[in-house]
């Protein structure tokens, strides 16, 4: 009985440090999504003022630059 409850408590103090790293990495998978999020958002800013200098180049040079 005393070697059940001794493996018992060695399978509960496994369990609650699995589910620590469980909690750890759920808490950096949700910050890899939230820079993933960031990201894009900055690539499409990027690609919206990228365009914006194109065309005013395009204006002042009489005519459409080509794409890069």
């Amino acid at each position: 009985m005393a070697r059940l409850r001794a493996e018992a408590g060695d399978l509960a103090a496994e369990l609650a440090s699995v589910e620590g790293e469980n909690e750890q990495l759920a808490q950096l998978m949700a910050q890899q999504q939230a820079l993933v999020t960031d990201t894009r958002r900055f690539l499409e800013e990027f690609e919206r003022r990228r365009a914006s200098i194109l065309d005013g180049l395009a204006r002042v040079a009489g005519g459409p630059l080509p794409a890069a």
